[in-house]
């Protein structure tokens, strides 16, 4: 039972924090976010796929992404692309709950394309692409 209610407990922040905004139901994400003084990036796989996503991500390494903002092998995440300031706020148990509802995602063979430097042809205003093109840019 308690398994269950911290599995429940994990779902809803997913869906309530903008996780599944940005990264989608399945985990699989890909969604373009463009700005001229940040350039394009898109938003990471964080399904269970080993390759593609977060599966072989320890739990610690996962619970530091959400709070710190940093990835597996010690790299910052794009500070604009990944709220850790605001997920930093939630409790252990919250993060705990996240970290385990996200092991239940399938895993998602998808790659996702790299972020880009700022370029002329990014966007004037920040703009994100929920199903837009893959080409970097504003476009």
């Amino acid at each position: 039972m308690e398994q269950a209610a911290l599995l429940q407990r994990g779902a809803y922040l997913f869906t309530t924090t903008s996780c599944a905004f940005c990264h989608g139901n399945e985990g699989s994400a890909g969604n373009k976010i463009s700005w001229k003084p940040f350039g394009t990036l898109y938003t990471r796989n964080i399904s269970s796929d080993r390759e593609a996503g977060i599966g072989a991500w320890s739990d610690a390494q996962v619970a530091r992404a959400i709070r710190s903002g940093v990835s597996r092998h010690g790299r910052q995440l794009h500070w604009q692309g990944m709220t850790w300031d605001l997920l930093s706020n939630l409790d252990e148990e919250d993060v705990r709950a996240l970290v385990a509802y996200l092991r239940t995602l399938p895993p998602v063979r998808k790659a996702v394309p790299s972020t880009r430097p700022p370029a002329p042809d990014d966007c004037d205003t920040y703009s994100f692409f929920l199903r837009g093109s893959s080409e970097p840019g504003c476009r």
